[in-house]
This record gives C-alpha cells, sequence and structure tokens, in this order.
C-alpha cells in the first residue's frame, strides 16, 4: 500500500469518500452531531481523530455508541410524533 495514504487525517478520508455535492454538504454536519453525542469537543478534525484513536484500541465501543446514538434518534421521531395533534396534518 502506498505510505502517502497512512499521512491523511481521519477527516481527510471521511472527505475522500464523499464524491455527490449534496453528500459533502450534509455529511460534515451529520457526522458532527455524532461526534458531540459522544461527548467529543473541538473542531471537526479534531473530534475525528478521537475515535479513531480509540477504536484501535477498543473496537467495540464506537459500535455501542452508534446504537446509542440511533436509538435517541429513533426516540426524538417517537416523541415527536407523540406530540402531534390533528391541527399538525392540516
Amino acid at each position: 500500500m502506498e505510505t502517502w495514504l497512512f499521512d491523511l487525517t481521519p477527516y481527510e478520508n471521511f472527505q475522500f469518500g464523499m464524491k455527490a455535492a449534496e453528500t459533502k454538504r450534509q455529511y460534515p454536519h451529520r457526522l458532527d452531531k455524532f461526534l458531540s453525542f459522544m461527548g467529543l469537543q473541538g473542531t471537526i478534525e479534531e473530534k475525528c481523530t478521537k475515535p479513531y484513536e480509540f477504536t484501535k484500541k477498543n473496537n467495540d465501543s464506537i459500535q455501542s455508541y452508534l446504537i446509542k446514538f440511533i436509538n435517541f434518534q429513533k426516540q426524538r421521531i417517537e416523541d415527536k410524533d407523540k406530540n402531534l395533534t390533528l391541527s399538525d396534518f392540516y
């Protein structure tokens, strides 16, 4: 494998994987929300480096954070749906 690939930051790798303009616009914000949910602070580049380093030691923990985040988002949707009234449909 070429050595220049190892010089990329986790955030640069993330950006490299996006091709469509709309994806490039939306995904960094969504990633930042997840990283903030994990309790990370700093720039998005700094936030990306922390879980990357952490998962080198404990790969299962990032999966737990992903599941917790997905469940959190699902609960937000369910709670919002419960608070809808008939007037919200008209």
